[in-house]
């Protein structure tokens, strides 16, 4: 693997939740809370179950994270992840395409303002702007479109990639399979818990670049 990585000019990671497992986030997508259509109807039980389940916890970057965003440093690396707890830019990864947003950013519906985490962490009901709008966070519910513009943004960087890494993803989650007809190069790695202790293959890896 690390011969392949030194040897591509233009390498993307493909990343899904069992990343996110190592640093305890919950995998929000099984939750009844996350669908859009409870969002509309019972928005105060949706951002309670945000605020207590989710925002309230300490979560920080693993080995996982530190080894894509040690590389950036080095090669031209793309992240595309499917995970939606901000956790590869706290790391520092810079090119990261996040499919479905992140519980990081949160917009305003009405003047399109950006607040962070900590407004919904402190709200005591739901989340309301200066301009008296209402706060949703950037995530993409379970019956809501992806964002078109990431979308994109993930295919122009396949289109180019010579390595394809997925690591924690089944590939099972829409536009992921979509997505993959647009890698072209020879050369993919799939990595994952059912074949190998991803905490352990990354520490060796971070050591080796």
């Amino acid at each position: 693997m690390i011969d392949k990585i030194k040897k591509a000019n233009h390498i993307v990671f493909l990343t899904g939740y069992e990343i996110s497992a190592y640093s305890n986030f919950p995998d929000i997508r099984k939750s009844t809370y996350m669908i859009h259509d409870f969002y509309i109807q019972k928005p105060e039980e949706f951002f309670t179950y945000l605020r207590t389940e989710v925002v309230n916890r300490y979560y920080v970057p693993n080995i996982i994270h530190q080894f894509i965003a040690k590389l950036q440093i080095e090669k031209d690396v793309t992240v595309i992840t499917e995970n939606v707890d901000g956790l590869h830019k706290k790391a520092g990864s810079m090119n990261c395409i996040e499919l479905y947003g992140s519980i990081e950013e949160n917009i305003c519906q009405s003047c399109f303002k950006e607040y962070s985490a900590n407004t919904i962490l402190y709200s005591k009901n739901r989340p309301t702007c200066s301009c008296k709008g209402f706060i949703k966070p950037s995530i993409t519910l379970s019956g809501e479109p992806v964002n078109g513009e990431k979308v994109m943004e993930a295919v122009n960087a396949l289109l180019v990639a010579d390595l394809l890494i997925i690591v924690g993803s089944n590939l099972s989650i829409h536009p992921t399979p979509y997505l993959l007809q647009f890698y072209h190069g020879n050369n993919i790695i799939t990595l994952n818990n059912s074949t190998h202790n991803l905490e352990d293959l990354f520490k060796d890896l971070y050591e080796k670049i």
